[in-house]
């Protein structure tokens, strides 16, 4: 049987990641993995457990560079770390067909892997989940310069790409204009068949990522108003990032609201599972607008109740029927929909389970594998 080779590129696998959970999600599928030799590399990932060498869930994931950082005094262990990572493009020059699948933005950092992986005659895939070109950023220096070389790289996705994914309709319609081999394929979602307990109090969940465009304040300010009213509640806050910390030092106080940082997956499914309310309440932006947050069919896929904002494609999957859909940027909307799902819960509990077919029916990660694994045979 012939083999190929499927190369990926990440930052966090298999760390329990919006990026990893996609990319495993896609990657394995039983029915292909005889015929294909499948190799994570994660690059730079800060794990301090994390084996160099491992498996997670029967994929090979290489560790490369763990712990490297980007600045003057790490140069030399930055420059080794390029090194080994472009010693993995030579290991398989037997392999007749060899596929990279990259679901990272193109810069500095992996600029130079790309191109001789082209000139290696790698066939090379780009995931693109969001539009760099507008983030507008106010982070640390290096960051800032990591962005402006993302943004100026943008368009070599299109150059150096054998086959284009990207998750959005803003993102189909941005690079179609430029490509034609080109496939849009929405997030995914595993079932959720934790058992559901009740909770003692009211428990709406946001997880997540805690940046601008996640409107995670708005969902605070918008949880206290419902508090005075629903002093029987509380706000569950999981992720880390962004503006976790200021968010903390302003509103940590309250002990009805917790930031319960980073959860492991066996724990985080429960916590979704056990909410009354889950929340994505993602601003209106031109970067939001182009993504679509991942943690929306996991939510869906718990049957609860689901507030999001009108944003991306969410209404080319959602209705009133199968959620609770309110306008971006609107905390009087958000605080509405808490009293509707507080006030009604077995009326909302049907909009929940029919959230849930949705994320059957559209997000389903099997239908999704087999789409990318055809994508690879096309590939000649």
């Amino acid at each position: 049987m012939k083999k190929t080779l499927l190369l990926v590129l990440n930052k966090d696998y298999p760390i329990q990641t919006a990026g990893s959970k996609r990319i495993h999600q896609l990657i394995k599928n039983t029915d292909y993995n005889e015929s294909f030799l499948i190799n994570v590399l994660s690059l730079r990932c800060n794990s301090k457990i994390q084996p160099r060498i491992g498996f997670y869930d029967k994929i090979k994931y290489i560790s490369i560079g763990s712990g490297t950082k980007v600045n003057f005094l790490s140069f030399p262990k930055f420059i080794l770390y390029q090194l080994n990572l472009i010693y993995y493009l030579f290991q398989f020059k037997n392999i007749d067909k060899r596929v990279l699948y990259c679901y990272l933005p193109i810069d500095l950092e992996i600029i130079f892997f790309i191109i001789i992986a082209k000139i290696l005659r790698y066939k090379i895939i780009f995931d693109i989940v969001e539009d760099y070109t507008a983030l507008n950023t106010n982070s640390k220096i290096l960051t800032t310069i990591k962005f402006f070389f993302v943004k100026k790289f943008a368009k070599l996705s299109i150059f150096f790409s054998d086959w284009l994914i990207v998750i959005s309709d803003s993102l189909m319609v941005k690079y179609s204009k430029n490509i034609t081999r080109i496939t849009k394929i929405p997030i995914t979602a595993n079932e959720n068949n934790n058992v559901k307990i009740k909770n003692e109090n009211f428990t709406i969940t946001y997880a997540g990522s805690f940046a601008e465009k996640d409107n995670v304040k708005l969902i605070i300010r918008a949880f206290l108003d419902f508090y005075l009213i629903y002093p029987k509640s509380e706000l569950i806050l999981i992720g880390i990032g962004g503006n976790r910390v200021q968010l903390m030092n302003e509103f940590g106080t309250f002990d009805f609201i917790k930031f319960i940082g980073f959860v492991e997956d066996r724990f985080y499914y429960k916590l979704l599972k056990n909410s009354d309310a889950l929340l994505m309440c993602r601003e209106n932006s031109n970067f939001s607008n182009a993504g679509f947050p991942f943690k929306l069919g996991e939510y869906l896929a718990t049957g609860n109740p689901t507030i999001c904002t009108r944003v991306s494609d969410i209404e080319s999957y959602l209705d009133t029927d199968s959620a609770l859909l309110i306008e971006p940027d609107d905390k009087d909307q958000l605080v509405g929909a808490l009293r509707k799902i507080y006030e009604n819960p077995e009326f909302y509990s049907q909009i929940g389970l029919k959230g849930r077919d949705v994320a059957d029916s559209s997000f389903n990660p099997r239908k999704w594998s087999e789409s990318f694994y055809q994508i690879i045979n096309n590939l000649k």
